[in-house]
């Protein structure tokens, strides 16, 4: 399968090399091969535990892409794209120090400054690659925030796929998940879509669940304001006793570029019906209003 990796920095120091990559993790519960085969220059390939944070996980391999430069404002960029072995791979993105590449006794600039998924092992990028249609799988936490601040939340968290269904379309599921938010209650689950700053797009008109708007317009929330292309919610998630509760959607959407971050709302949320009872959001991924929008992917993955 291809696999194309675009990484960028603002703001880090400036005049300054990085190296980018991928460390590969094996997730509580299963059981991974190390990744001995896949793109770029090797880190390493054997199992290994890794300490940091006071945090241990397994790791089973590293490989690194590129080098990043930054320039006199510490911005920089950096592509890589390859074709890599079919499998499933847990990862942790990394931009180190320097130059750094241990196979050739270089390890001087190999410690990690930047990388993705929290703490060490907290959450990692899956990357599904096999003979046929690629499935792209994600996954990304739940923070109280937007209207609601001090909402109970023990974990929440999103899985979602993205895969080829033909005719213009791809077929997007989520699954929703909350531990410790409010007992006995029931939530509007959803996604709000924004268009990135530098970017432009198109006001969010169809995509699957009902429709809170597709009107762009600013938005603000955390003294923050951005620019909403639309909202549509899916689905109602009810908690137990202990405020847990699960929710799964499942829809044909346009194959276009999206941009969101999710959101569960308190109550019953319908506003194109007149509902605007309980509309506010108690949780939502990507911290901070626009600070981390999801990306789901219209284009086609190249076949390997």
């Amino acid at each position: 399968r291809r696999f194309a990796v675009s990484f960028e920095l603002k703001g880090s120091q400036p005049n300054r090399s990085y190296t980018v990559g991928a460390h590969f993790f094996e997730p509580k519960g299963r059981t991974v091969q190390p990744v001995s085969r896949f793109a770029g220059w090797k880190v390493g390939d054997a199992r290994s535990e890794l300490s940091r944070e006071g945090v241990a996980a397994t790791c089973v391999g590293g490989w690194d892409f590129a080098r990043l430069d930054t320039d006199q404002r510490g911005d920089g960029t950096a592509d890589f794209e390859a074709l890599i072995p079919p499998g499933e791979y847990f990862i942790q993105f990394t931009v180190r120090a320097g130059r750094c590449r241990p196979s050739q006794g270089v390890t001087e600039g190999c410690a990690a400054v930047y990388r993705t998924g929290g703490k060490l092992g907290k959450s990692f990028e899956v990357v599904s690659a096999d003979g046929g249609s690629a499935v792209e799988r994600h996954e990304t936490a739940l923070t109280p925030g937007w209207d609601v601040f001090d909402a109970p939340l023990r974990q929440g968290r999103v899985r979602w796929t993205l895969g080829e269904a033909g005719q213009g379309r791809k077929r997007f599921t989520a699954a929703f998940e909350l531990k410790g938010a409010q007992p006995r209650h029931s939530y509007t689950v959803g996604a709000h879509f924004f268009e990135p700053k530098g970017t432009t797009v198109k006001p969010v008109t169809s995509f699957g669940g009902w429709k809170v708007g597709d009107d762009k317009g600013e938005l603000t929330r955390d003294g923050i304001t951005a620019m909403l292309a639309g909202g549509w919610d899916f689905g109602t998630l009810t908690t137990d006793e202990k405020g847990d509760g699960a929710f799964e959607f499942d829809s044909l959407i346009p194959a276009e570029d999206f941009y969101l971050q999710y959101t569960i709302r308190t109550g019953r949320c319908r506003p194109s019906e007149g509902v605007t009872d309980g509309c506010a959001a108690v949780y939502r991924s990507g911290g901070k209003l626009g600070a981390k929008l999801e990306k789901l992917s219209g284009r086609s993955p190249a076949a390997d």
